[in-house]
């Protein structure tokens, strides 16, 4: 059995208990290639069997794309071709929309997930996902699970017009009184400057 990667020859040698037999004793030689196992990473620096992808976005602002490469760390010519075989399917809001990818060498392959922010109250959101892997299928292939952490953080959206604090969808001189009229509880200078600063801003 090759313990390491490289160019192998043998002989086999044709035997046979039965003396008569034509050919017996016939010694072929043979030649093949050991190649290392691939080596799945989230990482071209370093072999990373674990990734945490954390972002940050606002609530009620669609569809975001979340892409992770999956690479074949430190591949070259002798070394396996990466099979990415399954993802493990991702909780809503998150969809996964990619495929099982075969023969990753240089260039790594996409992992392209989708969140739907649209309804979402604001807070994190986890997903712990399992991606299955394995090298191209030769004899001795082996297979592997590597862990895909999905942190997201959903905000509140920012207000269009930030001076209304009478809701109206306007900012004008009934924010302006409504401010005024209680002056100290709960409104102060910074909310007044907020209502000079946006005047006359109109939501939609």
């Amino acid at each position: 059995v090759a313990t390491v990667s490289g160019v192998v020859t043998g002989d086999i040698v044709l035997g046979s208990p039965d003396v008569d037999v034509v050919g017996a004793g016939t010694v072929l030689s043979t030649t093949g290639t050991v190649l290392r196992h691939a080596d799945a990473s989230f990482s071209d620096k370093y072999d990373s069997n674990f990734n945490v992808i954390s972002l940050e976005f606002e609530a009620d602002t669609g569809m975001h794309s979340i892409d992770v490469d999956l690479f074949n760390y430190g591949w070259d010519f002798m070394q396996a071709r990466l099979d990415f075989n399954a993802m493990e399917i991702p909780p809503a809001p998150f969809v996964f929309t990619g495929f099982p990818q075969q023969g990753i060498a240089s260039v790594p392959a996409l992992l392209p997930f989708v969140i739907d922010t649209d309804g979402l109250e604001s807070g994190s959101i986890v997903a712990n996902l399992d991606v299955h892997v394995s090298d191209q299928d030769l004899p001795g292939a082996l297979s592997d699970v590597l862990t895909l952490v999905l942190s997201i953080q959903i905000t509140d959206a920012e207000p269009v017009c930030p001076g209304d604090f009478s809701g109206d969808g306007a900012t004008n001189v009934t924010d302006l009184l409504v401010v005024i009229s209680e002056w100290g509880d709960p409104y102060d200078v910074k909310d007044l400057l907020a209502v000079i600063s946006d005047w006359d801003c109109v939501e939609g």
